[in-house]
């Protein structure tokens, strides 16, 4: 995936672009996450759309949200530029999944801000919408306090196609720090304990956690708040957001599961 910072401001975007599109075939699967606040021709977006599987635009609300996190003027940009890539993309033969993802407080939720974002991408003509979480990290501290949200009720063929999980899915979407770090997930930047450096190779630095022991690093048996919780391998252990909140509501929430598979 690429994403940022705002991807759009590398300065070698284009290229970059160029040497992912000649690379792309079907065991590829490039995303882009993106504020699409910055203008841009139809020549890059036309490249944009050729080289991305996905395409992920950030939109925070309506008018009032949006702007008030982003800056004055912000919604009224990105919503015009995301229109001309929507229409730009359903003039393609494949073309690619556009979405809009937006990342609310529980408040923002509570005012139905949730409900905005979704009006907004229907009128755009884009179905795909995603509701994250703020994580409590970084300048989202001041946003949104540590505390875990409620469960998310599981599908009734939970266990169906379950498999015992020893991590919260850590290193699935790698993060890269300006300097080169790589780090399994950007909620660890705040500890300063990256897997490598991007200068070490990439490809050695990602095979030595998948494969070598730095995975176990962060496995839940070797968590202090997890090792000797009873449903860890349901949990697969917190985010790491929220290492230092209360979980008792997630482990009830699992054995309420258990109970209620034993139970048929």
């Amino acid at each position: 995936s690429s994403d940022g910072g705002e991807p759009f401001f590398y300065r070698e975007f284009r290229a970059l672009l160029r040497g992912m599109a000649a690379i792309r075939n079907k065991n590829t699967a490039f995303s882009l996450f993106t504020s699409l606040y910055l203008d841009f021709n139809d020549d890059l977006a036309g490249l944009v759309l050729r080289t991305f599987d996905q395409i992920s635009v950030s939109l925070d609300g309506g008018v009032v949200e949006h702007d008030l996190r982003r800056s004055e003027g912000a919604f009224a940009r990105t919503t015009e530029h995301l229109g001309k890539l929507a229409e730009l993309n359903r003039q393609l033969s494949s073309p690619c999944k556009l979405m809009v993802r937006a990342a609310l407080t529980r408040e923002q939720r509570d005012k139905g801000v949730d409900k905005e974002v979704r009006e907004a991408a229907n009128a755009l003509g884009i179905s795909f919408v995603t509701i994250t979480s703020v994580l409590p990290i970084g300048r989202a501290k001041q946003l949104e306090a540590a505390v875990l949200p409620a469960p998310t009720p599981p599908k009734d063929d939970f266990f169906a196609s379950f498999v015992p999980r020893d991590s919260c899915g850590l290193c699935s979407s790698p993060h890269i720090t300006p300097q080169g770090d790589i780090y399994p997930c950007w909620a660890y930047l705040e500890e300063g304990n990256p897997l490598g450096n991007v200068r070490d190779g990439l490809r050695n630095v990602i095979f030595d956690y998948v494969w070598g022991n730095r995975k176990y690093e962060y496995c839940v048996d070797n968590s202090e708040k997890c090792q000797a919780c009873d449903v860890r391998y349901l949990c697969g252990g917190v985010c790491r957001a929220y290492r230092n909140s209360d979980c008792k509501a997630l482990r009830t929430h699992y054995l309420s599961l258990l109970e209620a598979d034993r139970m048929g």
